[in-house]
């Protein structure tokens, strides 16, 4: 396939640089002209983007060639996907309970249906033999190798349409739960809650080791529960759909493009 030419996106950002030390420091690197329902990234740089109007997945490697396109009939708007361990990609497409495993080749390695899914549903890798799932109001973690399950308190909130897939991001201790247009919950490894907060406006999160991250209008935050405090990465004049990030880029989706830049 011809990659698109990547070019430097002309696209209006502006910095609040914290003196807090643990603020990230970004560089404008390069960007990507495509525009994408969805965008993520794994511990290898490997970018991994769901073009608009398609329904395929491209990988793409550091240097931004293509490494691997995939394409199924099955694959729209609302997608998930999990890329924490890069030899072990889980795919999950909520509108049909669906939750595959591939490798690094994107080829399948399992195929799941989950009964008790519904549309506010979500589900992530917990560890590498764990999923941790969203499912009858309750925070699930599922054994890979004998199916057993653990299953925390049941939470109750405000019924509401969603337009927007649920997220859940684990680092093996904490969870991390988004409804978009209803709030979000923090679990601790017992599975009960730490907090929530009710916020109409976050539409994505991101979980880089202990530290949550997530976009509200057109601006990402980093979170800082114990202390209280929400500090401002990133703003943009143009409109971010979507943000993925590792210790080592942050991606922004635009109307247009995707941006890149190196975290310092």
């Amino acid at each position: 396939m011809r990659m698109g030419r990547f070019i430097l996106s002309i696209i209006s950002i502006l910095f609040l640089q914290s003196t807090d030390a643990q603020a990230l420091q970004l560089k404008l690197k390069d960007s990507i002209l495509y525009s994408v329902n969805e965008l993520y990234i794994d511990r290898l740089n490997q970018i991994y983007i769901f073009p608009k109007n398609t329904s395929d997945i491209l990988k793409l490697n550091e240097n931004l060639s293509l490494n691997q396109k995939f394409s199924s009939p099955f694959i729209g708007s609302y997608v998930f996907l999990d890329a924490k361990d890069p030899m072990k990609i889980l795919l999950f497409l909520p509108q049909f309970n669906n939750v595959n495993l591939y490798d690094e080749s994107l080829a399948q390695i399992s195929d799941e249906y989950f009964a008790d899914f519904n549309a506010e549903s979500a589900i992530c890798f917990h560890s590498s033999t764990q999923l941790c799932y969203f499912a009858n109001n309750k925070i699930n973690v599922k054994n890979i190798a004998d199916n057993t399950i653990q299953s925390g308190e049941q939470i109750f909130y405000p019924r509401k349409k969603l337009n927007q897939v649920s997220q859940i991001k684990s680092n093996g201790k904490d969870i991390y739960l988004l409804l978009p247009g209803i709030g979000l919950w923090h679990f601790n490894a017992f599975l009960n809650i730490e907090s929530f907060v009710e916020d109409y406006e976050i539409t994505r999160i991101e979980l880089m080791d202990e530290n949550l991250y997530y976009l509200k209008g057109n601006s990402i935050y980093q979170r800082k529960e114990k202390e209280f405090k929400d500090y401002l990465i990133l703003s943009s004049n143009d409109h971010i759909s979507r943000f993925a990030m590792n210790k080592s880029y942050l991606l922004i989706g635009t109307n247009k493009s995707i941006v890149r830049y190196s975290i310092k």
